[in-house]
């Protein structure tokens, strides 16, 4: 699914949230996942962004969690698109210069870029301990 649209990169969030979720196939999934490239925070001005991220929602009365802002934070300054089911980061996108991609997934509710990467979070999806599931989501692993 968004493999085939262009190079996909993964967090160290998006990596966390999708194995803390899994029952079974744990060793496939985190092979599977190890296979991507990672786009990692760059240092200090990462989190400085992710709070300001928050605080400026915040102050436009939109809730966002920190692990959301994180992610932002981090493919704002990678220059990456998000891919993802959670619509938070259609609300980030409104008020900071983050692309986001609302994915649909049959059987998920749906939500609303191009990038030198894209970073995928598979969130809220209670099908995520299923690898064929992951499989679907991400495609296949591409390497810059």
């Amino acid at each position: 699914m968004i493999g085939e649209a262009e190079p996909v990169a993964l967090t160290g969030m998006v990596v966390t949230e999708v194995l803390q979720g899994l029952r079974r196939n744990i060793e496939q999934v985190e092979s599977y996942l190890g296979m991507w490239p990672m786009l990692e925070p760059r240092g200090f001005s990462t989190y400085r962004s992710a709070a300001a991220i928050f605080r400026l929602g915040r102050s436009r009365g939109i809730s966002l969690t920190t692990i959301d802002t994180l992610i932002a934070a981090i493919a704002i300054e990678h220059g990456a698109s998000v891919f993802t089911l959670d619509r938070d980061f259609a609300r980030i996108a409104r008020v900071t210069p983050l692309k986001v991609h609302q994915l649909a997934v049959e059987g998920l509710a749906p939500g609303p870029g191009p990038a030198h990467y894209t970073t995928a979070a598979l969130l809220d999806n209670e099908n995520r301990n299923d690898l064929g599931t992951v499989r679907d989501f991400f495609g296949r692993p591409t390497r810059p």
